[in-house]
């Protein structure tokens, strides 16, 4: 399985992410930072440089996975619509 980390290099994301990888799931990791682009690649995750704002980003890793954590800003809408607006452009565009 392969899931996709909205901000795993945050507090909650961050332990989320490093259990599923710990059960042989890989981690599709978005992460606004090449540093922690560096450390979290170094800990075995796919790494993708963006940011919550980021529709390309946010697009991209959506559609590159089986699930998604998502413990990221609350304040922040746009990280929570873009991925649901990709996945039902997906899902409209396997089932029409």
């Amino acid at each position: 399985m392969k899931t996709f980390s909205a901000e795993a290099s945050g507090y909650i994301d961050d332990s989320l992410s490093e259990h599923i990888r710990e059960i042989d799931h890989k981690v599709v990791a978005l992460t606004r930072s090449k540093g922690a682009m560096l450390q979290l690649g170094q800990l075995g995750f796919e790494m993708l440089l963006g940011h919550l704002d980021d529709v390309p980003a946010l697009g991209h890793g959506v559609m590159m996975i089986d699930t998604t954590i998502h413990a990221a800003d609350a304040d922040h809408p746009e990280s929570v619509q873009t991925p649901m607006a990709t996945l039902a452009e997906l899902r409209s565009a396997l089932f029409t």
